[in-house]
């Protein structure tokens, strides 16, 4: 078991995650055991993060202490189930399906809030003077009350875009279908942290490990995540796009009958791709040397 530095509690099995608090990025939070036997996480502002047995909080600007609580139905605004271009929200306010909120809470901070799972910041507010737009071109915004824009999914040029909370995962996607960004619970998008010969990663699939993750973006870019931040390694420009890891040693990003990009490791038979508590990704072959590093 490892406190991370970021504020997320981790099992290990193997050096891999296998159960984590999922308690966001908070900077040199701690873990503490109060006389009654609460186990909790708060960030050093005092916020609770995680608790067990699990208590009744708000998002974060709402929680005073490790033993705080408030009643969520009055301390927060449901406003939509969805939202579409034009629409926006103000603190305190959320796009709300079963369990999960999406919006922004009272400091401004942008959020996604699964109740009694925890909260996941993906913008640290800076007052309650903001607002976050879905933009008509599909992207969504978060601007200062001066209009400078603060933060963005990057997601424009695509009209009549929608987003929704698909079994909790925040998605941005097009009329057609098509996933241009998500957040959430990694559930649906990881697959483990190692990618073994002949495994392959379609568009929105990730090896992922703790804060990160890497596999194939929106339009088949090759991606790396790192606490949220979505950091383009190689811009595919495709439909369709997998990364797949050749029996050869080779990772491939191709379509079934073009090839656009690889880490020209081949002579490397039965190779595998992993992706370490770090961050660092690698290719590792069968007698244990790195043929080829991403950090």
């Amino acid at each position: 078991m490892l406190m991370q530095y970021n504020g997320i509690l981790v099992v290990l099995k193997n050096n891999e995650v296998v159960w984590s608090t999922k308690t966001g990025v908070f900077w040199g939070s701690e873990l503490l055991i109060d006389k009654n036997g609460l186990v909790s996480i708060s960030s050093p502002s005092g916020y609770l993060l995680w608790s067990h047995p699990r208590t009744t909080c708000t998002p974060p600007t709402l929680c005073a202490s490790p033993s705080g609580s408030s009643d969520p139905k009055t301390s927060y605004t449901c406003k939509m189930s969805y939202l579409k271009g034009g629409k926006s929200l103000k603190p305190g306010e959320y796009v709300c399906k079963d369990s999960v909120r999406f919006g922004l809470s009272t400091d401004g901070s942008v959020i996604i809030w699964i109740i009694d799972v925890g909260i996941q910041i993906l913008y640290k507010g800076i007052g309650d003077e903001i607002s976050l737009m879905f933009q008509n071109d599909g992207d969504l915004i978060l601007y200062d009350n001066n209009d400078q824009v603060l933060w963005s999914t990057l997601t424009g040029g695509n009209r009549r875009s929608k987003l929704v909370i698909d079994d909790e995962i925040v998605i941005i996607k097009t009329y057609k279908g098509k996933i241009l960004w998500s957040m959430g619970d990694d559930s649906n998008s990881c697959r483990g942290s190692r990618l073994k010969p002949n495994d392959t990663l379609s568009e929105g699939r990730y090896i992922c490990n703790g804060n990160y993750k890497f596999g194939v973006g929106p339009n088949g870019a090759i991606t790396f995540i790192q606490n949220g931040k979505y950091i383009k390694l190689f811009s595919g420009r495709c439909d369709r796009c997998y990364l797949k890891m050749q029996k050869s040693g080779n990772l491939e990003l191709r379509t079934n009958s073009d090839f656009h990009w690889s880490t020209d490791t081949s002579r490397n038979p039965m190779a595998d791709l992993s992706l370490g508590i770090n961050g660092d990704v690698r290719i590792t072959s069968t007698s244990g040397e790195i043929i080829w590093q991403m950090k």
